[in-house]
């Protein structure tokens, strides 16, 4: 049995992990901020597919496996994401695609 205190904490150290992120956005890309303090760098497992972005971390014994999808912005690079984690953040930066315009000339 899990008294309610340890219940409550583990419930709220499992959705300050998937809910602490901020995006944000520059003239070259988009970036994500994850907070994931004490994560095994080696255990984030991120992977594009068609259009969204997958995050996966496994959690321990408690909390599980955590993971989101995202829909990626549109006029991004799929191919050219990075990610980094440094001092518990992990950082993704989907960098974005020149915006190609052809004019077209009336006949």
């Amino acid at each position: 049995m899990y008294n309610n205190k340890n219940y409550s904490d583990m419930f709220d150290s499992l959705m300050y992990r998937i809910t602490n992120l901020a995006w944000s956005e520059d003239d070259d890309k988009f970036t994500c901020d994850i907070q994931l303090p004490g994560a095994d760098k080696k255990k984030i497992e991120l992977d594009v597919i068609d259009d969204e972005l997958h995050f996966k971390y496994p959690g321990d014994n408690f909390n599980g496996v955590i993971h989101r999808e995202w829909t990626m912005p549109k006029g991004v690079k799929k191919d050219d994401v990075s990610a980094e984690y440094n001092n518990g953040i992990l950082h993704l930066y989907i960098n974005k695609a020149k915006r190609e315009e052809t004019r077209i000339q009336v006949k």
